[in-house]
């Protein structure tokens, strides 16, 4: 009996291995130069799936570049918190001496219109 069904079928037997029912089920266990060349002979043989496969790519392009920009902007964020997040340098001496130099001259008494306040 398997001599009538072919060559194929007697490996299939042999192996175990049984042939997917579906196209669903052959999409999952398709390998990817199976689902290249598959895609190339529908590509080739109507001329409106070449549309939408250009269309589909057009658009997988846009959203890599998005996602590009996304990733970059939250980078430089988490890089700009991560140096808020460092301790502040001290200030050296001539910045003390000189905000010093300013609380000297603060004034003490309230101006006229401070003091209806």
């Amino acid at each position: 009996a398997a001599l009538e069904q072919g060559p194929d079928v007697e490996m299939e037997e042999s192996s175990g291995a049984q042939r997917p029912a579906s196209f669903a089920e052959w999409f999952q266990v398709a390998s990817a130069s199976e689902l290249r060349n598959c895609l190339k002979s529908l590509v080739g043989e109507m001329p409106q799936v070449a549309t939408q496969v250009q269309e589909m790519l057009t658009e997988e392009k846009a959203h890599q570049e998005w996602v590009n920009q996304e990733e970059k902007s939250w980078n430089d964020k988490k890089a700009a918190s991560a140096n808020l997040d460092q301790p502040a340098k001290a200030p050296d001496n001539r910045e003390r001496e000189n905000f010093d130099m300013q609380a000297r001259f603060i004034p003490l008494r309230l101006t006229p219109d401070e003091r209806t306040l």
